[in-house]
């Protein structure tokens, strides 16, 4: 049997199968996509080897090989746009990458910006109990906190105690 007349049934649920064990489809029209993105892959391979087999004839068509050469740009774009689309492409993947890889700093900044530029709201009844129970009920950011007198008067939630925060 020659490759039009092969049945690629398998192969493209194997490569399916080997896509679904990096990506998870959210959506049915997700998986539609994927299986498109297979197909596109197939047709790649096989647009190839007829364009190396057309070389390997003594005169090669050169409309022939032009032919394969407009199909196989096609398939790419249309292969390019579907990994796009479900946001599977490399340039994608190197801003996620780039995303994960900065996401632990941006989260050590931001906890060193509230340790320094901001009161922390604890309720100290709890905090001085045998326990020490470390009621955290938000931050308070004042930029003016040490250059004027400041109040905050809150009651904790759990011991119903009032507490005030500030400086005087």
């Amino acid at each position: 049997m020659d490759d039009n007349h092969i049945d690629y049934t398998d192969e493209i649920q194997r490569r399916y199968d080997e896509y679904l064990e990096q990506f998870e489809p959210t959506t049915p029209n997700d998986e539609q996509m994927l299986r498109q993105l297979v197909s596109k892959e197939i047709q790649l391979d096989l647009v190839r080897k007829r364009m190396l087999d057309g070389l390997q004839e003594e005169k090669p068509a050169h409309t022939v090989q032009k032919a394969f050469a407009s199909i196989e740009s096609m398939l790419l774009s249309d292969y390019q746009k579907i990994q796009n689309e479900l946001g599977i492409s490399y340039s994608k993947r190197a801003k996620m990458k780039d995303v994960t890889e900065e996401l632990p700093r941006v989260i050590k900044a931001a906890a060193e910006f509230l340790d320094e530029h901001s009161i922390r709201i604890a309720c100290p009844h709890c905090k001085n109990e045998p326990a020490e129970v470390d009621i955290h009920q938000g931050y308070i950011i004042f930029h003016f906190r040490d250059n004027v007198n400041w109040k905050w008067e809150s009651t904790c939630p759990r011991c119903n105690k009032p507490f005030t925060l500030g400086k005087s």
